[in-house]
């Protein structure tokens, strides 16, 4: 019986191991890293698009105001069945209260517009009056820092940190 045994297939034998772990390491690394970064690309892009024409923040305040409202459903019918123990409906006026309670509360209460302004009533302001404006701060600005006296902030500062109680020397 003749040995197989020779340098030239264990280096073969060593080479295919080899070579087969590199393609398992590459593999693991297409596995592990790019797919997971090529389907967050791909599900970023077909949301973006589909977004575009969302509202993201008034989706959000939408989606909080209906909470309330779908709690109420769902508790309707435990309700009903204990109507005959419940207070009578709340009136309109409570509902509209309560309404007027939660949009302050989420900060909904916006500066409701003129009757009759448009959203594009602004007064357009010429070159000279932007310029005339700038001067008329620069001056104020100019004034205000020559009327500046540091030693007497200073002053003022340590009165009030200390309260009066400083000595003078």
């Amino acid at each position: 019986m003749k040995n197989n045994i020779s340098l030239r297939n264990v280096l073969l034998l060593l080479a295919a191991v080899i070579i087969g772990l590199l393609v398992l390491g590459f593999v693991s690394t297409l596995l592990n890293q790019i797919v997971p970064i090529v389907i967050a690309l791909v599900v970023g892009i077909v949301l973006g698009r589909l977004s575009v024409n969302v509202n993201v923040v008034e989706l959000v305040k939408d989606t909080v105001r209906r909470r309330p409202a779908q709690a109420e459903a769902k508790a309707e019918p435990a309700q009903t069945a204990d109507s005959a123990h419940q207070p009578a409906q709340a009136s309109d006026e409570q509902v509209r209260a309560e309404a007027d309670a939660i949009k302050k509360r989420l900060g909904d209460v916006e500066a409701e517009p003129a009757q009759g302004a448009e959203i594009t009533d602004f007064k357009i302001k010429t070159e000279e009056e932007l310029q005339a404006e700038a001067r008329r701060l620069e001056a104020e600005v100019a004034k205000r820092s020559a009327q500046y006296d540091p030693s007497a902030a200073l002053e003022e500062r340590r009165r009030r940190l200390l309260g009066g109680q400083h000595d003078k020397s």
